[in-house]
């Protein structure tokens, strides 16, 4: 889904407000506004992951939770879809509530997943339920597909401008008009909501893993414009 609203402006645009004597002597000055915006699918998944274990000696701790990451990357390589990477390593003693003292230990070990294959994904993460923690699922436009989304928009944002430019030629009933200074500009869409997912999706007793959308972002350029009207 996109929409395409191109504006005349009668202030200036904050970004061209300081722009002076782009058009020739004689010429009518209009700045112009135009925004391309369209809704796009999510082609990333990304979950982190979490391995998490206490006692009371915190190497051994520490030697538990780096074998069950090891093997979780081991068996992410296996499948050339997805991306297994390590997040964030704590080491940190828990205290006794009446005297402070370290009662235990706790070790937390993050693991960021992510894959353009969904099933895939879900397969791995539900496999892994049974040693690990999920502590978030959420949905991303990949940089490329981002990137591409934004050219063409970019491109439907300038026609836009242009097309108004011309129209205001022929209402002006001038024979010329020239578009100067044109900016175009990505702008932040809706922020994306992670989907919290900390229930137990491993594939016991003929439990299929957990489906999932990956939903849209909405991608959004803003162009402006200065349109030299000319006699």
């Amino acid at each position: 889904m996109k929409r395409l609203l191109p504006l005349l402006l009668l202030a200036p645009l904050p970004t061209l407000a300081n722009e002076v004597g782009l058009c020739p002597a004689g010429a009518t000055e209009l700045q112009l506004e135009a925004r391309a915006e369209r809704d796009v699918a999510n082609d990333t998944l990304h979950a982190r992951l979490v391995i998490e274990r206490e006692g009371l000696e915190p190497a051994a701790l520490a030697e538990e939770v780096n074998q069950l990451a090891n093997e979780a990357m081991q068996s992410a390589r296996a499948v050339p879809a997805l991306r297994l990477t390590s997040g964030g390593y704590r080491t940190q003693p828990v205290y006794a509530p009446k005297d402070r003292r370290i009662e235990r230990w706790r070790v937390r070990h993050e693991l960021l997943l992510e894959s353009r294959d969904f099933p895939a994904a879900m397969r791995f993460v539900a496999r892994q339920q049974e040693r690990m923690g999920l502590d978030g699922l959420w949905f991303a436009l990949s940089a490329a597909s981002r990137a591409e989304a934004e050219t063409l928009l970019m491109q439907e944002a300038a026609h836009s401008l242009m097309a108004r430019a011309e129209a205001l030629r022929q209402t002006l009933g001038r024979p010329r008009v020239e578009l100067r200074r044109i900016q175009l500009s990505p702008q932040e869409g809706a922020p994306l909501r992670p989907m919290v997912a900390r229930a137990m999706l491993a594939e016991t007793a003929g439990v299929p893993p957990l489906e999932v959308e990956g939903g849209e972002s909405h991608i959004v350029v803003q162009a402006g414009g200065i349109a030299c009207v000319l006699p």
